[in-house]
């Protein structure tokens, strides 16, 4: 899938398909196989721990790399972005280096919240703004 069609996906996806997304993606068993790819002159592949360290990413076990889930499902402007959004990242050799970069990022950051409010929003829509200020009309028009 390419990187257009990837922003595509993801932004004709409707709410219930994004939560589960968020909420059910794959998750490598503690006996899964992680393939190998040949970079700087040896084999290399995804550590287990990835997610442990960083759990907003996520494991794609048909293009053998990890995305940001969060930036993936809510980053915007997403046409001008590439490894953990519209592409997985598995440059093992640079893992470390390149995941607490994309860390950093403001689109990163700003992903992380809107999934955050998104989740809310889900599990709990009598939380949401538009949800309250309705019970506060119904409130004072009681009143």
């Amino acid at each position: 899938m390419s990187s257009m069609e990837a922003s595509s996906t993801a932004m004709s996806l409707n709410d219930q398909q994004r939560y589960n997304l968020l909420t059910n993606h794959f998750s490598p068993s503690q006996n899964y196989k992680f393939k190998p790819v040949f970079q700087n002159g040896c084999n290399r592949r995804c550590s287990r721990n990835f997610n442990t360290a960083y759990p907003w990413l996520v494991f794609s076990d048909c293009q053998n790399g990890v995305f940001c889930i969060h930036c993936a499902l809510f980053a915007k402007n997403r046409s001008k972005l590439n490894q953990f959004v519209n592409s997985p990242f598995n440059n093992w050799y640079k893992f470390k280096e390149k995941v607490e970069i994309h860390a950093q990022r403001p689109y990163h950051r700003e992903s992380v919240l809107a999934s955050q409010a998104f989740n809310d929003k889900m599990t709990n829509p009598s939380s949401t703004l538009p949800h309250i200020i309705n019970r506060e009309l119904e409130t004072e028009g009681n009143n």
